[in-house]
């Protein structure tokens, strides 16, 4: 067998295990690193979610705060007068408090106004139906603290709520009402939602049977994760959302993430084996030329040229200077 024969036997499997090994070996740490680097975006997502909740949560109790602890409305209820609706309750209001509606009651929970503002077609508009069979509720969980923000569903739609017993400015008094004001979570708040976190919104939720206690927090938490497959173009991620001040209230956010960045970081994986594949194949070839031509010809040249060599003779020819320089030429 040819010595270039065998020095292809003994080199090829070897490299080959090697870009077979290092492949492996990078695709391995690489997808860790990727599906490391996903788990971040799921936990960033979720946590620009429960920012942007609270946000909106704190504005609307600051809102309803200023509003409810103010001479003019706690006279309000004690005297119905119009004038206090005709110089207050103005359609810039609510545009200005980002409001979808606003309620007053009396201290026996009775509602001495309310108002329904709309924004798809921006103007005042009925109360949407079955609002009112679950507004009782809401206005029950209101008494429970002074300030109290929260999501509620309320018929048929989820909504932000704040709520503030009503007393004079500078709380001397005792609160003679409620005031509720509240934001509908429609499709503008969805897409803030969505633009915000990188995810498509697809279902919120009640979880009436969901226990709090269960969780370590009130702070809003990934309940799952999944995908069907390993290269499935998205991820359902479930977010709970604690309500503080009704825990049969609590919400499941589903949200859809796409998974570029799981995608895109494969590909470079599958792009480096590629390239790793073909620069080995292209330096073992060069390798094997350059042995070619300043190992294997020049031994097998020598070889020749000592079996050549007759032994019977008392003197013997010195080998071809071409044979001894070529064999003795250093390798590059």
């Amino acid at each position: 067998m040819k010595i270039k024969n065998k020095i292809s036997i003994i080199v090829i499997p070897i490299l080959v295990l090697a870009i077979i090994s290092i492949n492996i070996t990078f695709g391995i740490f690489f997808k860790n690193y990727v599906l490391e680097q996903e788990k971040l975006q799921i936990q960033s997502s979720k946590e620009n979610i429960a920012s942007y909740i609270n946000e909106k949560s704190n504005k609307y109790l600051g809102s309803v705060n200023d509003w409810a602890h103010w001479d003019d409305t706690y006279n309000f209820i004690n005297e119905d007068n119009a004038e206090y609706i005709d110089a207050n309750m103005m359609e810039d209001t609510y545009i200005n408090l980002d409001l979808s509606f606003i309620v007053l009651t009396d201290k026996n929970d009775s509602i001495v106004y309310k108002q329904f503002y709309t924004y798809e077609e921006p103007g005042y508009a009925e109360f949407p139906a079955n609002f009112f069979m679950d507004f009782d509720a809401v206005i029950k969980y209101s008494g429970i603290e002074d300030d109290t923000s929260g999501v509620f569903q309320i018929g048929d739609d989820f909504y932000f709520v704040a709520a503030s017993g009503i007393t004079d400015s500078i709380g001397e008094k005792q609160p003679n009402g409620k005031m509720l004001i509240g934001r509908m979570v429609d499709k503008n708040i969805i897409q803030n939602m969505e633009k915000i976190s990188g995810c498509s919104v697809h279902s919120i939720h009640v979880l009436p049977d969901f226990n709090q206690k269960d969780l370590q927090s009130k702070e809003t938490v990934i309940l799952n994760r999944a995908y069907e497959n390993e290269d499935q173009e998205s991820m359902a991620i479930e977010l709970i959302v604690p309500n503080a001040i009704d825990s049969h209230a609590t919400l499941l956010i589903t949200l859809f993430m796409p998974r570029d960045l799981y995608h895109t970081g494969m590909k470079n994986v599958y792009g480096f084996a590629l390239l790793n594949a073909i620069a080995s194949i292209i330096i073992t070839y060069i390798i094997f030329v350059f042995l070619g031509k300043y190992l294997s010809k020049p031994f097998v040249t020598l070889i020749k040229d000592v079996k050549n060599i007759d032994y019977t003779k008392k003197e013997f020819n010195k080998l071809p200077e071409r044979s001894l320089c070529a064999s003795a030429s250093p390798l590059p």
